[in-house]
């Protein structure tokens, strides 16, 4: 099926299309593309130049702590893993453990569609990436429920890749089979978890709001939000930012300044304490902070409002 015919996809195509390509006669051939920098082979390894006229990378490259699976439905595109570069062509399946640095990478005038399972020991994501005319675009995003299931045949694919016995890639493809084929009955029998949102983006943001909320304003880090939400920080930030207009560590600082004007407010807190609770470096970094967001010093806000209260 080519890109013409699948403007309209669904991850209940995209599933069905993947599964019915690996149990047909594609099992034994060689669409399964791993970490080569700890193997000898290296499968589909390109020495691609990337030119600044034949390629564009939406994101950069990242790394993070879930594991990702990408898998190419339709047309072409570069994979990044480590220090490879791969060619995806229709069914290769990249497996992107913890760690590996990685980006998707478009060829220019080729139209593509690949579908991402994120797992988390959590949380289990599923959706569509891909380019169409010379546009990057994500699908929704799919909230898959059965994290357990999904973390079982994860833990036998990461024993397998790193014993790597007889059979170890048919394992594999054998594991992602499966995970595929409950992912297929969850989309379409509507078990996966849906959201009361108008758009996914919306639902993400509102998931790291509600973890910076839960969290010490001094001690959060965009690693520590990306592991909750199950998104790599660069694409996390820009999702963020589309919705709020703001990145998430500005609406941290702004949660920071609002914060730090009801603590000036305690005489009994010392600007320096207050610095330090914030989590910022010292108390010229919060001064310089504070007084750009609020036209004031720290102290010349705590004498506003004193002599107002008084």
């Amino acid at each position: 099926m080519g890109v013409s015919n699948f403007k309209d996809s669904t991850l209940e195509e995209a599933l069905e299309i993947s599964i019915q390509r690996i149990i047909s006669n594609e099992f034994n051939k060689n669409w399964l593309l791993l970490d080569t920098n700890k193997i000898n082979n290296c499968l589909h390894f390109t020495h691609i130049n990337l030119k600044s006229d034949e390629y564009e990378s939406y994101i950069k490259p990242n790394h993070h702590e879930f594991t990702e699976i990408c898998l190419c439905i339709t047309g072409n595109f570069v994979l990044r893993m480590g220090e490879y570069l791969y060619e995806m062509k229709e069914g290769y399946a990249g497996l992107i453990l913890p760690g590996l640095v990685h980006s998707e990478i478009s060829i220019k005038n080729q139209n593509y569609i690949a579908m991402w399972l994120v797992i988390d020991v959590s949380k289990v994501r599923l959706h569509l990436s891909g380019s169409r005319d010379g546009v990057f675009f994500t699908s929704d995003l799919f909230f898959l429920k059965h994290s357990h299931e999904y973390n079982l045949l994860l833990n036998r694919i990461k024993s397998e890749s790193q014993n790597r016995e007889s059979y170890f890639e048919e394992t594999i493809k054998a594991c992602l089979l499966q995970m595929y084929i409950i992912a297929l009955r969850e989309v379409r029998f509507g078990e996966h978890a849906g959201t009361n949102y108008s758009t996914w983006k919306e639902y993400v943001v509102s998931e790291i709001i509600d973890f910076i909320n839960k969290s010490q304003l001094a001690h959060i880090k965009l690693r520590d939000i990306s592991k909750e939400v199950c998104i790599s920080e660069n694409h996390m930030n820009n999702i963020f930012k589309s919705v709020t207009g703001l990145t998430i560590m500005q609406y941290i600082e702004n949660l920071r300044i609002n914060k730090a004007k009801q603590l000036l407010k305690d005489p009994t807190l010392t600007i320096n304490a207050i610095s330090s609770q914030l989590g910022y470096y010292d108390r010229y970094h919060f001064g310089k902070s504070f007084k750009k967001a609020t036209g004031f010093s720290p102290g010349q806000y705590r004498k506003i409002y004193c002599r107002g209260s008084g």
